[in-house]
């Protein structure tokens, strides 16, 4: 005998957002990645530079080298916030005029092919780097395009039937935030009708496929409800038991086809109050699910006139029910963007296990501010208008709930800056330095918080935050050479400090580099410190953040000292590591 039919809880709205960590080519903006606190636009001045540089290239197809026409090609430089791009002439030719001096990366994309960038000659790695003096021309940037895979199959119930509406993601096993998870690729895909889906712009590699109908389904209303978990191929609630899915340059996988595993679902409800202790009684709240591949999901839900809230079929898992409450507003704004000055938030962590959570309070609050001021050595340069430039705050949990991520400020004309806010523990930095400047320390009331950040948890105030920026930068630059002497023109340069407490989140004691069109390689923007420089043939991207590959790459490293501004020529040796 069957169960009864599906029961559809209503919503407000179901939010994809997608893994928080890059996918499998980096794109030029993460497609359904959630919205952070908006930076300020920069001036005029600094969004667009004219020079007297070109570069010219060609691009082809890798299977059969006949030229790929109207393929997209972006130049990306911190100097032109904007980039500039061109698509392809019937001949897959192209060229830009007009640019200025700089250190550019060319990335290429067309539909049905790879995306990848200039030099790169691996899944995954990155591309080589084209410096460009004033009047030089560079031509012959031409780029081979890739044939991309294709994933097909359906997503069925548990008694064979398809189901509808459910999202597919292909994931792989990459590096993100520090360690070695999987991560999401491309946008994905929703089932049809009849259960298929089609995930397509696959790079060659192994793939996790996982399914997902979001909390919004429940499959019965008695006491012991019943949901739909995130499943994996070939049909397992646990990312460690998925199957993994080869895919081959252009080849088209198909029939990769399961069954959605169910769990038991909870009930989350509660209410919600602005600090002045009233019912918030417009606006959405959200819940917010990490699951085991760091991906996340978000449900959107609107908000009762008493200040009451309930997410209802919620499968197990790891969670974050956030609100937002702005005075004086309609509360019509997206629920994941930030609000204006006075905006208040809440947000609580939870564990569900298929037990119902009920009198859940969230209480708002402004969060934390802070007030400071930018420095230059030496005085700030002539160029540059103080209006050009924002402070950004950054989180130091890569799991933060993105509602809560607070706001950058742009710096007033006396050089000084207030950001509001603020959760969580915080590091501050300039979003786009000046060309030429770097990051040297940051200190509140004198004391050091360059990496250690400043606490916003309880929602202090802080003051006499001060953002030094300095144009003696240590830095390593050389060439590489392979095992009989001769120079290597295609490899990647990892420093990265001697000492392994510094090899955390986000940190500025690591650093890699392409070699340029010369095959010279150049590494910027380090702090004084002992470093470990090592010299690879493949390094997959992020890879440089995985503490355990660190320490493997330590004895295969040249040691170097570098002091405060110093600079030094190295010539290292290859490594040759199996991707």
């Amino acid at each position: 005998m069957r169960p009864p039919a599906l029961l559809v809880v209503p919503v407000i709205a179901l939010i994809f957002i997608g893994s928080p960590t890059r996918a499998q080519t980096p794109p030029p903006a993460p497609a359904q990645a959630p919205r952070a606190a908006p930076t300020p636009p920069r001036d005029n001045q600094a969004q667009e530079k004219i020079g007297t540089a070109r570069l010219s290239g060609r691009v082809v197809a890798g299977d059969t080298g006949k030229p790929v026409r109207r393929a997209l090609v972006r130049l990306i430089t911190p100097d032109l916030p904007q980039g500039r791009s061109i698509s392809t002439d019937p001949d897959g030719r192209w060229e830009l005029k007009a640019l200025p001096a700089g250190s550019y990366r060319i990335q290429v994309q067309k539909g049905g092919y790879v995306g990848i960038f200039y030099g790169q000659q691996r899944p995954f790695a990155q591309g080589k780097v084209v410096d460009v003096t004033d009047g030089q021309v560079i031509d012959k940037l031409d780029v081979s395009l890739p044939r991309a895979g294709v994933i097909t199959g359906a997503v069925m119930d548990e008694f064979g039937e398809p189901v509808t509406a459910a999202r597919v993601t292909a994931m792989r096993y990459g590096y993100a935030n520090g360690q070695r998870r999987l991560v999401g690729t491309g946008s994905g895909d929703s089932t049809d009708d009849i259960g298929q889906y089609r995930l397509h712009g696959l790079t060659p590699g192994e793939y996790v496929i996982s399914a997902s109908m979001g909390p919004a389904i429940v499959l019965n209303a008695s006491e012991d409800r019943m949901g739909y978990a995130t499943t994996y191929y070939p049909g397992t609630p646990t990312a460690a038991e998925a199957q993994r899915v080869r895919v081959a340059e252009g080849q088209e996988i198909q029939q990769i086809t399961f069954n959605l595993a169910t769990s038991r679902v909870a009930t989350i409800s509660g209410t919600a109050a602005n600090s002045a202790g009233k019912p918030i009684n417009r606006g959405f709240i959200t819940l917010v699910s990490f699951n085991e591949s760091g991906a996340q999901m978000g449900l959107g839900s609107q908000l009762k006139p008493d200040g009451s809230f309930s997410f209802t079929s919620v499968t197990p898992g790891e969670y974050r029910v956030s609100v937002q409450y702005t005075p004086d507003s309609d509360g019509s704004g997206s629920p994941f963007a930030s609000g204006p000055p006075g905006t208040e938030y809440a947000s609580v962590p939870l564990t569900i296990t298929g037990r119902d959570v009920t009198g859940l309070t969230l209480t708002t609050t402004t969060g934390g501010s802070a007030k400071g001021k930018v420095t230059f050595e030496g005085g700030p340069p002539t160029s540059v208008s103080p209006a050009s430039i924002t402070v950004g705050s950054t989180s130091m949990s890569a799991a933060i709930n993105t509602m809560m991520a607070g706001g950058s400020a742009r710096v007033r004309d006396d050089w000084t800056f207030e950001v509001s806010g603020l959760f969580d523990r915080r590091r501050f930095r300039i979003n786009s330095p000046p060309a030429g400047w770097f990051l040297k320390s940051v200190t509140q009331d004198g004391n050091e918080v360059t990496d250690t950040g400043t606490d916003f948890a309880q929602g202090q105030k802080v003051s006499n935050v001060e953002i030094i920026l300095t144009q003696r930068a240590a830095g390593l630059a050389g060439t590489v050479q392979d095992a009989r002497d001769k120079p290597v023109n295609d490899y990647v340069v990892v420093a990265f400090s001697a000492d392994s407490s510094r090899w955390g989140y986000m940190t500025r004691y690591v650093r890699s580099a392409r070699p340029n069109q010369e095959g010279r390689f150049s590494v910027t923007g380090l702090q004084a410190d002992e470093y470990f420089v090592v010299a690879l043939d493949y390094v997959e991207s992020g890879e440089e953040t995985d503490p355990e590959q660190l320490e493997k790459w330590k004895s295969l490293a040249t040691r170097v000292t570098l002091a405060d501004g110093e600079s030094k020529s190295l010539t290292l040796k290859l490594v040759t590591q199996t991707p």
